[in-house]
């Protein structure tokens, strides 16, 4: 059986220029010619396209790409066994909103499936025991050091010296990375098997135990049916794919060389990589909105509503290609992210944030009504006191002419304030 699995994190560069190959000259840039962009013009939306494949040198506005080759193998000893697999590159997107992206690619070829599951559920967990004790020293050697150094050259200060503080910074949110695989089965025994459930243990990297239904950590029957109805993409006999939340799994009989590398450069390198793009930077924006409420600073009145315009403007698109399967993976895929609900939380907010605004208007004008009424209101009892005397004069029937202005005035005040009384009165 072959497995290509890549893992996938994501970093800020907090607004620093990020430049890979001063950090480390085995970087190399990566760019697409322009009989190869106009080639990808042909299967997806050029602007989708161009995206995913940006060119600083010209002018195209994208996901920019650096690539450090490896090609090295990796020996790691898990529960008492040792275990090979190969690192074959690691890759670099510098995507817009200071949003930066990493994967790095493994493969191994093996007739366990658990051996498998096992090392990738290992490697995985970003946050577990397995690198702080040194148990993937070789893997963090090859593969997590080079993408650490790129990490430690955009942040402000000085970092902890400590491996683990590190590793908090070069996952920016959550505790895993997220992981497309390829599975490519080539045994016998597989064949009998439920693809659904070898599918979800995949996509789940959970032990692989002859489909035991009664085992203590199996799925029960109602959860497996919902999770494959919702998630599977299932076109063609030879192959299935499964969305979740932190994995992509793609499974078939004897794959070929080529459908693999189809898989990994499109499906992985445009598509799924896109998605994660969107789930970080949608996910970004509601965290600081939280934030910036939690200490007491709110966002400027307009400040999401402009990021997430200039966004969806700019970088978002809900349609991808010209044909039908990169159009359902890249649905699924969204599905799974939950990107959704991201977008949703978004325009809850920036509602909430119009309809705080439009009160702050309302309340602002109504004040100067107010206060133009009551000017209005005052000018209109004066004239009408000034009436009053020139037809009776006050200094004829009062002491005072002043006498009579103010009991003038303070009648027609008191007139006005009990009409305004029964109005108020009558529209409660």
């Amino acid at each position: 059986m072959q497995y290509t699995g890549i893992l996938c994190g994501n970093f800020s560069s907090a607004g620093r220029c990020l430049t890979p190959t001063t950090v480390d000259a085995a970087w190399r840039y990566k760019v697409k010619t322009p009989e190869e962009r106009a080639l990808g013009h042909r299967y997806y939306y050029p602007k989708f396209y161009d995206m995913c494949f940006g060119d600083r040198d010209r002018g195209i506005e994208g996901i920019e790409r650096y690539e450090m080759t490896i090609n090295k193998e990796v020996e790691l000893t898990l529960c008492q066994r040792t275990h090979k697999f190969t690192v074959d590159r690691l890759e670099l997107y510098i995507c817009p909103f200071n949003v930066v992206l990493y994967s790095i690619m493994v493969s191994m070829s093996s007739q366990s499936h658990n051996d498998i599951t096992l090392v990738m559920s290992k490697l995985r967990n970003f946050t577990g025991v397995d690198y702080a004790n040194g148990t993937l020293k070789p893997f963090i050697e090859v593969a997590i050091k080079p993408i650490m150094r790129l990490c430690d050259s955009v942040q402000l200060s000085g970092r902890d010296a400590q491996m683990k503080g590190a590793y908090d910074a070069m996952l920016l949110y959550g505790n895993k990375f997220k992981l497309f695989q390829v599975v490519a089965l080539d045994d016998e025994k597989t064949k009998s098997m439920d693809s659904d459930m070898l599918i979800y243990e995949f996509g789940t990297l959970t032990r692989i135990d002859n489909h035991d239904m009664s085992a203590p950590e199996a799925p029960s029957e109602e959860y497996l049916e919902k999770i494959v109805k919702t998630n599977r993409i299932s076109v063609f006999n030879d192959w299935k794919a499964l969305a979740l939340f932190d994995t992509f799994t793609m499974m078939g009989q004897r794959l070929s060389e080529g459908t693999i590398r189809n898989w990994v450069d499109n499906y992985f390198g445009m598509i799924y990589l896109y998605g994660i793009f969107v789930k970080v930077y949608l996910f970004d924006l509601n965290n600081n909105y939280d934030s910036s409420l939690k200490n007491c600073f709110a966002m400027r009145k307009s400040m999401m509503s402009e990021m997430y315009d200039m966004f969806e403007g700019k970088h978002y698109f809900p349609d991808i290609s010209y044909n039908f399967l990169p159009r359902m993976v890249n649905t699924q895929i969204q599905e799974a992210l939950e990107i959704a609900p991201e977008k949703s939380r978004i325009y809850e907010r920036i509602e909430r944030q119009n309809m705080l605004r439009e009160k702050r208007v309302d309340s602002r004008m109504n004040n100067l009504l107010f206060f133009i009424s009551s000017l209005t209101m005052f000018s209109a009892i004066w004239d009408a006191a000034c009436l009053v005397n020139e037809m009776y004069p006050f200094s004829k029937y009062l002491e005072t002419p002043e006498m009579g202005f103010r009991s003038v005035f303070s009648i027609f005040v008191l007139l006005a304030l009990l009409c305004l009384a029964l109005v108020i009165r009558r529209r409660r």
